[in-house]
């Protein structure tokens, strides 16, 4: 949503359209930023999914495949 108090859906599976916190690339590990925003995983993070196209930079919405953990 882009107001507070307003609905949102949330996805545990399959593939989600995710707002990037910066670049992406196709195929990398996506975990989330401090501000819920998809980005590239680092060493000991929470792996989310994986980036099935790239993202050119914050705010930038690519499709995702979820990973249960």
């Amino acid at each position: 949503p882009d107001t507070q108090g307003h609905a949102a859906s949330v996805a545990i599976d399959g593939v989600s359209r995710v707002e990037c916190g910066g670049s992406v690339t196709a195929g990398d590990d996506v975990s989330a930023d401090t501000d819920g925003r998809g980005v590239t995983s680092a060493s000991g993070d929470v792996v989310l999914g994986k980036a099935l196209d790239d993202a050119s930079g914050a705010g930038s919405i690519i499709p995702v495949l979820l990973r249960a953990n």
